[in-house]
């Protein structure tokens, strides 16, 4: 028993350790790509800027080209779910009209 929880507050040890080091190492990335953000020059974030954005109405095209995917998607299971419906409504009226 004493061996588990020293193992286990080994691991929770670890965990942090772990944690707060990722949190330094991203604030440190963050940094250095401010700095090289500021150390551009104009031109250079204006492509920056436009090459950004083209890739965001790509990504909103594909977006939407999707929810149409999906809307269609879910007219076709409305339909089928419909159908279904109707086939044992028919199939239930055969029954009770003919004792099957």
């Amino acid at each position: 028993m004493a061996e588990n929880l020293d193992i286990l507050s080994a691991a929770v040890s670890l965990l942090i350790r772990a944690a707060l080091l990722a949190a330094r190492c991203s604030g440190r990335v963050g940094k250095r790509s401010l700095k090289r953000l500021v150390a551009m020059d104009t031109d250079a974030k204006a492509k920056g800027i436009l090459f950004f954005k083209d890739r965001v109405y790509q990504l909103e095209m594909q977006v939407s080209v999707f929810q149409k995917q999906a809307h269609i998607v879910w007219r076709f299971q409305r339909l089928f779910s419909h159908v279904r419906v109707e086939v044992s409504e028919a199939s239930l009226m055969v029954e009770k009209t003919y004792g099957t």
